[in-house]
């Protein structure tokens, strides 16, 4: 619908970026004055696409639409992957944790508690059948795991986070439930009440869901995803602030990550505060080109 109008700006630009290669002092000056009038330009379709938000957002509330069911709970494995790779070792977000996370999944895993060689072979294959969301797969594979080492607790979490993936919340509990009873793992547990907190959040217990991620993060305080799902949880009881809160406390955990300036983007416009909305804003397309997508 826009694309004449931002096909002249990317031309203004790469004209710009050419006037620059060989600029003397006074012609640099003149091309950066031109390209902060063309960012001062655009701001005005950030504020509509805030806006436009907005009316889709009342439209959704005012006539029970499902085009926008609001910001949703995230969940990253990397953390927990680590421990599956090193599950002897302690477990620090800030050490050797945050390394192993990227390791392929192909290695070798350590798993001194397994009760067989079958047992390991089993666990690498629910692992390789969660990762391809292949989740009926992944918990024939992590059941069999248990049933020859019942307490492989990292297994059962897999176990569970299955379940809660395929919505069979009353056998993810369960599991959970066996979890916080036998484990003292703090990264273990802080998933365990994660899993709770987002199946309270998936039947609308925003309350409960806050009280199980807060529990969540008394044992590992350093998840960022953790405090992004408390945001999502406050932006959905209207409470924008705390929201706001939560969310700058996932961004100082990983500056990088685009959805919590996103959300607080959102938050800042139901708080009518429009010039940081459209900052926040600006910080999430930054670091995510492809959203927001600018009309």
């Amino acid at each position: 619908m826009f694309d004449a109008t931002f096909q002249d700006l990317f031309r203004a630009v790469d004209r710009i970026e050419q006037g620059l290669i060989n600029s003397d002092r006074e012609q640099r000056e003149l091309l950066t004055e031109e390209l902060s009038l063309l960012r001062r330009a655009c701001d005005q379709y950030m504020e509509k696409w805030l806006q436009f938000e907005e009316r889709v957002f009342e439209l959704c509330e005012n006539f029970d639409l499902q085009i926008d069911s609001g910001p949703q709970l995230s969940f990253s494995k990397k953390w927990l992957d680590a421990h599956a790779d090193e599950p002897a070792a302690a477990h620090s977000p800030n050490a050797s944790g945050a390394a192993s996370a990227e390791q392929d999944m192909d290695q070798q895993f350590v798993l001194p508690a397994m009760a067989s060689g079958e047992a390991a072979q089993l666990f690498r294959s629910g692992l390789g059948y969660f990762d391809l969301l292949l989740f009926d797969q992944s918990i024939e594979q992590m059941e069999q795991v248990l049933l020859l080492n019942p307490d492989l607790m990292v297994a059962r979490i897999y176990l569970a986070l299955a379940y809660l993936a395929k919505g069979d919340h009353e056998k993810c509990e369960s599991h959970l439930q066996f979890v916080s009873i036998l484990e003292q793992d703090p990264l273990l547990l802080a998933t365990s009440a994660s899993a709770k907190a987002q199946i309270a959040a998936r039947v609308g217990d925003y309350e409960q869901a806050i009280r199980l991620f807060l529990q969540a993060l008394e044992h590992e305080p350093q998840l960022k995803d953790i405090h992004y799902n408390l945001g999502v949880c406050e932006w959905h009881r209207q409470n924008y602030k705390d929201a706001i809160h939560y969310l700058t406390l996932a961004v100082e955990i990983e500056p990088g990550d685009w959805q919590s300036f996103q959300l607080t983007a959102r938050c800042l416009l139901r708080l009518g505060r429009m010039q940081q909305a459209t900052e926040a804003l600006e910080k999430a397309r930054k670091l995510n080109p492809a959203y927001p997508p600018l009309l």
